[in-house]
């Protein structure tokens, strides 16, 4: 059985990573040894783990460099129960340390989205690059280990194993090399109805603000990925873009202030919202003063030889349509509190096709699901909509709707399918471990993560400069990634 070191034992590595493993050991195949977290953490890191042969380690904080008494403690576990691979799922800002670590001691490693995270990056121009220039360490570092480890480095960037995704892509391919033309048009958009109240964003350290970032850096870069993994799609027409430019307008919460005022709020929940937010508008945008990102629109222009020759468009929103009706928040800030999920892309080339991808939730209750939870408005709705020129493709049909359900019918309808999708990163690095498949077979190996990261600090690059009274506009090089 493949022994496994979890870093970081938050509401994803809670919700996600133990009940997974769990499935998995029960087959014989892996579990985690050891669960590593905050020395502020141990109440919840023990409790969680009681019953379980799950060992706690506590450690201080890492942001910068690993804390000596963190590597000593972690290194100790590694040797003591024969750990081989590490699953990081820390908050982002810690990444760095941990898998430069981990590429040292030669152990394989799978790394929650996004790479890293930067203090500030949405204020400051060097934190924005500095997003790239960590990419670009972890990469070369792992690069130049792997002669001698042979180790895997995967992000869990899990809409790559999605097989509604990954069929939108690969008929996007297909239209390209046959009609020469690449990808015209992107529109990702993603609104997860994070209704977070006022004070609680001084407060909450789950998908934070108050460090200078925020949705771009928790799932955000989802999408960045799936705008970049489209375009490449349409490189099959043999046609590249040599540059991109990239321009970012972010709504933060001092904007939400405007949005809805304290007086708002009273109306809405009574006056009991006195005791949930004692500060004033006044005092909280004091407050907000360098917080990141609620809301983020990010254009994005392809460019040949100096012409656009394509354009992307990426809408990512925490502040969207929620079932949150109540006025102190619940425990689960992960799959609870009212979250609901919607996500659309739309991908045309040229005057030959559009694909459209649909996924909308009503229900923010999603621990049961039924068969009708395939339709619009349930907890697995996903479709797929080509519309098709007909005459110029040679056939088919002009309208072609597919389900999930048909394109992966081993899915358990009783779970949420983007769960269970979510799990094929962690198959297929335990797949590698097992020697099954090769590094070239890998969905998600960190060297093939460059375009997103690149779209990822533009975004904040040009934020960041908006700020200081600069150029929002961001060129950035495209052919080299």
């Amino acid at each position: 059985m493949l022994k496994l070191l979890l870093i970081g034992c938050g509401p994803h590595a809670r919700t996600f990573y133990f009940p997974a493993l769990r499935r998995w050991q029960a087959q014989g195949m892996a579990s985690i040894a050891a669960a590593v977290d905050l020395e502020c953490q141990q109440e919840m890191l023990e409790g969680f783990l009681a019953g379980t042969a799950v060992e706690p380690i506590l450690v201080p904080p890492s942001d910068q460099r690993l804390a000596p008494v963190a590597q000593a403690r972690i290194e100790d576990a590694v040797h003591r129960h024969g750990v081989s691979g590490v699953i990081i799922s820390t908050d982002p800002l810690s990444h760095r340390v941990y898998a430069e670590w981990a590429i040292r001691r030669g152990l394989h490693v799978l790394l929650d989205k996004p790479v890293t995270a930067r203090r500030d990056a949405a204020l400051c121009e060097d934190e924005a690059c500095g997003v790239e220039q960590d990419y670009l360490a972890l990469r070369n570092a792992y690069e130049r280990a792997w002669p001698q480890t042979r180790t895997a480095f995967v992000l869990c960037a899990h809409r790559r194993y999605h097989p509604g995704i990954a069929f939108a892509r690969e008929i996007v391919a297909q239209t390209c090399a046959h009609t020469g033309c690449p990808v015209t048009n992107i529109h990702a958009w993603h609104a997860d109805g994070q209704w977070r109240l006022p004070a609680e964003m001084v407060t909450q350290s789950h998908h934070s603000y108050y460090d200078g970032h925020g949705k771009i850096s928790h799932s955000g870069y989802h999408f960045l990925d799936c705008v970049a993994r489209f375009w490449q799609a349409g490189e099959a027409s043999g046609k590249r873009a040599d540059d991109v430019e990239v321009y970012a307008s972010f709504v933060r919460p001092r904007g939400l202030l405007r949005q809805l005022t304290h007086e708002d709020y009273r109306r809405l929940f009574g006056p009991d919202y006195d005791s949930a937010c004692d500060s004033s508008d006044e005092e909280l945008h004091e407050r907000f003063a360098g917080y990141g990102e609620i809301d983020a629109e990010v254009q994005v222009t392809f460019r040949s030889a100096g012409e656009p020759v394509g354009l992307a468009s990426v809408s990512l929103l925490h502040n969207s349509f929620s079932r949150r009706s109540w006025l102190r928040p619940g425990a689960d800030l992960y799959k609870g509190n009212g979250r609901v999920k919607h996500e659309q892309h739309r991908v045309q080339v040229g005057p030959f096709l559009e694909v459209q991808i649909h996924s909308y939730q009503a229900k923010d209750r999603h621990a049961v699901s039924g068969p009708e939870d395939a339709q619009v408005g349930g907890n697995n709705h996903f479709e797929v909509l080509l519309f098709r020129n007909t005459g110029m493709l040679g056939g088919g049909d002009p309208l072609e709707i597919v389900t999930l359900e048909g394109l992966a019918g081993d899915l358990s309808r009783e779970r949420l399918f983007i769960e269970q999708i979510k799990e094929g990163a962690i198959r297929e690095f335990l797949a590698f471990m097992r020697g099954e498949v090769s590094r070239q077979e890998l969905k998600s190996d960190i060297s093939d993560h460059l375009p997103g990261i690149r779209l990822m600090s533009a975004a904040y690059l040009s934020h960041a400069r908006r700020l200081g009274g600069g150029n929002p506009v961001v060129t950035a090089e495209w052919r080299a990634v």
